[in-house]
């Protein structure tokens, strides 16, 4: 192994993480805050959000470990500079991982959910030559991605289009709680969670979004702690949990 694959390794096992699988399936992750009664709260991005070099390293690695990465036109307007690349000396530390440890060159599809278009012309995501929009049959939407239109457009629906229309092994959510909280409703709908937790008594001003997740809602989907680590960081305490779908058969221990 290569010694910057060694370096993204040994992080990970600082985290306790170790033997990720290659394909994912349905990978969720996501930043909140814990109100210390096991409520959840979405984290609203901006200027006053609190920081955690650990999560942002995390959130990389979830990007470089998909196929696709699904997010929505929300998204796009709340954050014009948005970008899915990764750079500097972690970025090239992560694709060299991907290559050797992931087998995979090829950077991730980028998938835009929106119900009624109104996408801001312009982004760099829209220009990166690796977007596909998911919409109704109806909606506007600009000229230059590829667009596929749906009777019913929606997060399962898309999950569904990427597997088995085009393959995709390892679907990463990137999506507010209004979208991706229907992987928590009833049936096997996301196979693996990475969850970061911000756990100060106070969130600055504007920061605190929607009620989304408990501590009991992995558990409730069928998914199993696999790690838990707690730093501390800059902005404060944070933990960082990895919940994951065994295979059918396996025993939590076993190879």
């Amino acid at each position: 192994m290569s010694s910057a694959a060694q370096r993204i390794e040994k992080r990970l096992r600082a985290l306790g993480i170790e033997s990720l699988p290659r394909n994912a399936g349905v990978l969720h992750g996501t930043a909140v805050w814990s109100d210390g009664a096991g409520q959840f709260y979405a984290l609203k991005i901006g200027k006053n959000t609190p920081r955690s070099p650990t999560d942002d390293f995390l959130l990389a690695l979830n990007r470089t470990r998909a196929d696709a990465i699904v997010t929505t036109g929300q998204i796009l307007r709340d954050e014009p500079g948005l970008r899915f690349e990764v750079g500097g000396d972690l970025g090239r530390d992560l694709r060299e991982w991907r290559q050797l440890v992931l087998g995979r060159s090829e950077a991730p599809r980028i998938v835009i959910l929106t119900r009624g278009g109104n996408l801001p012309a312009g982004h760099p995501v829209l220009a990166s030559g690796r977007a596909l929009i998911m919409t109704g049959r109806d909606a506007s939407v600009p000229e230059g991605p590829q667009i596929v239109r749906r009777a019913a457009p929606g997060l399962l629906d898309t999950v569904s289009y990427l597997q088995k229309e085009e393959g995709r092994e390892t679907v990463l959510i990137e999506a507010g709680p209004s979208t991706s909280s229907v992987l928590y409703q009833p049936g096997q709908h996301v196979d693996e969670l990475m969850l970061s937790v911000y756990h100060e008594a106070r969130l600055p001003a504007g920061v605190q979004g929607h009620a989304f997740l408990t501590a009991s809602s992995p558990d409730s989907v069928g998914l199993l702690e696999i790690s838990r680590q707690s730093v501390r960081e800059g902005s404060g305490l944070w933990s960082f949990h990895r919940w994951a779908r065994l295979p059918t058969g396996r025993v939590l221990g076993t190879p």
